[in-house]
């Protein structure tokens, strides 16, 4: 494990020194990612300022959906493990036998193969909004309360790498997956920006147990925010996100992603 760790530390160094070699680029792309990140949360207060609340959720309170979101996945993209998403290109071009050859795990390589520092735009993005959100709600952040958002930030990474790496691996055995990352994506980047309670019932089951999204930050913003879920489920879903986190990409892991290692085979075979 002490080795693992260390040989993604340097990876990670080696690819920051490479970055900032690109530093204009690197900040138009901060840029651009915090205006993306305003404009949604501005998005948000204009549709309040008409509807006033939705489903019971007012401005502040969404913009702590948004905040919550943001911190977790602005660290799950600083590790780029969206690179996942062009798994089926390294297997088309024959790219991913290099990550094989290697005595260590292909999917520490994959993933540490590049770092991305624009993630910390998102992170500094969701500190902000929440930062926002915790004065326009008058929030007190207890000791208690900040050792669980660390753990929910925790699990809401560990939420999204199960999901990428599922739909990701299925490219072992069917390269042609934009449908099924397009619904991902759609999922991850609009449904979880709202309350989950203001969706249908299938939508609610596949934010839940499907595609769990919802553990993200719905489901936790129940236990910061002093909210009932207004029927959706059961209480205990605002304390699972760790839980389902670990249970997730374990299930992702091992069931999908070994299993498509086992099926792989070299565009040069």
């Amino acid at each position: 494990m002490t080795f693992y760790l260390q040989l993604f530390l340097k990876l990670l160094k080696v690819n920051i020194k490479a970055q900032m070699e690109y530093r204009t680029d690197f900040l138009v792309s901060v840029i651009h990612i915090l205006l993306l990140q305003l404009g949604n949360l501005a998005l948000i207060w204009v549709i309040l300022a008409k509807f006033q609340t939705i489903n019971g959720w007012g401005f502040g309170e969404i913009a702590f959906l948004l905040g919550l979101r943001l911190l977790s996945h602005g660290l799950f993209v600083v590790f780029n493990v969206e690179i996942l998403w062009g798994l089926k290109s390294y297997i088309i071009d024959g790219e991913f036998d290099r990550f094989l050859l290697k005595p260590v795990n292909p999917l520490m390589l994959l993933i540490g193969n590049k770092v991305e520092l624009r993630g910390l735009t998102d992170f500094v993005s969701g500190i902000v909004i929440l930062a926002i959100a915790t004065s326009l709600l008058d929030l007190q952040w207890t000791f208690t309360k900040l050792a669980v958002l660390v753990a929910v930030i925790l699990g809401s990474i560990l939420i999204e790498m199960a999901v990428y790496l599922a739909a990701s691996s299925a490219s072992f055995w069917i390269l042609n997956l934009e449908a099924l990352n397009s619904i991902v994506f759609q999922f991850h980047e609009q449904y979880i920006l709202y309350p989950v309670s203001i969706y249908g019932r299938p939508i609610q089951y596949v934010l839940t147990f499907v595609i769990p999204f919802a553990f993200i930050n719905f489901y936790p913003s129940l236990y910061f925010l002093n909210k009932t879920s207004g029927g959706l489920f059961h209480p205990v879903f605002a304390y699972l996100t760790p839980l389902v986190g670990i249970l997730s990409f374990t299930l992702s892991y091992v069931f999908v992603w070994n299993k498509g290692l086992l099926a792989y085979q070299s565009a040069g075979s």
